[in-house]
């Protein structure tokens, strides 16, 4: 899972009107409000939007211009560069964190003004770390190994910016 933060930047009017423009009866943010997708299916979902499902069920929040959600396999880059061509006077910057345990990792940022990208920076970390790196990490740490965290491990407003 990829953990996303969308903030967006402009007048508290044209925030209110991105939410109410991409929202659902059942969420509060919806890929396919704004970027449809003539026949859904991963490979057109994830052509169109960067990530092939729209964001997951129960990991959606949103206060004050800011989204905390979660994606399957990458952020959503390409949904939000189409959708900031239809609001160009906001400001979008999404945050993207994935550490698939064990071996590789993906941090991303992306800023965007209308057609303008202010910023748009990956970084991809592979190593090679075992069950046991792993677990004694987690100790040093002061964690419980078997204990199941509401926390999320990599969290984009808690790792460093590049």
């Amino acid at each position: 899972m990829v953990e996303c933060v969308l903030k967006l930047d402009g007048s508290d009017e044209l925030i209110a009107g991105f939410y109410e423009d991409n929202k659902t009866s059942s969420s509060q943010l919806s890929f396919e409000q704004l970027v449809p997708v003539a026949e859904k299916s991963l490979k057109t979902q994830g052509d169109a939007w960067g990530t092939t499902r729209e964001p997951l069920f129960g990991t959606l929040d949103y206060k004050d211009g800011t989204y905390s959600f979660e994606t399957s396999g990458y952020p959503p880059d390409k949904w939000l560069k189409t959708v900031a061509l239809k609001y160009p006077n906001l400001t979008f910057t999404l945050m993207a964190c994935n550490i698939r345990w064990g071996d590789e990792g993906l941090k991303f940022y992306l800023a965007v003004r209308g057609d303008e990208i202010l910023k748009d920076e990956i970084s991809e970390w592979y190593t090679k770390i075992t069950k046991e790196d792993a677990i004694e990490f987690i100790k040093e740490q002061g964690w419980d190994p078997r204990a199941k965290y509401k926390d999320p491990v990599c969290h984009p407003d808690k790792v460093e910016t590049f």
